[in-house]
């Protein structure tokens, strides 16, 4: 009987601690990578967040680029803050601030989560950010 009981005891500590290791963590993982917003038609704007702390953007269009951008980039708890060196066509002034957003399986960036189609959408391609080349169910 006591070794059922070890045997269970050990069960546990291992699924809480496979739980904490896949949503906990996640949250203290370097948000570097690469990113998408948009719909494949008029909004698609690229956003790779370097290691070093600095970020390059780019909304191409149909005709050519409609904007890019570079500069730094910090995190502050929920918050991703952007301090442009440089911006052009569409993306002036676009990223100066995105909300980290963190649920069960990913972690997206949103523009405003007070906008109406946010609330009523919730993260999508037109809403917020995600980890480009990444299936949906790979966690963050």
């Amino acid at each position: 009987m006591k070794g059922i009981k070890r045997i269970t005891l050990i069960f546990y500590a291992a699924f809480f601690a496979l739980c904490f290791i896949l949503f906990v963590v996640p949250e203290s993982r370097n948000l570097a990578g690469a990113y998408y917003l948009g719909d494949h038609a008029g909004i698609n704007v690229y956003l790779d967040l370097l290691p070093d702390g600095t970020y390059k953007a780019d909304w191409p269009g149909c005709g050519g680029s409609c904007g890019a951008a570079r500069g730094a980039w910090k995190a502050e708890q929920d918050k991703l803050a952007f301090f442009p060196a440089e911006e052009k066509g569409r993306l002036t002034g676009y990223l100066r601030q995105l909300n980290i957003v963190r649920n069960y399986w990913r972690t997206v960036f949103v523009r405003n989560p007070g906008d109406k189609y946010y609330k009523r959408y919730g993260p999508d391609g037109r809403s917020a950010f995600f980890r480009r080349n990444r299936p949906w169910f790979v966690l963050p």
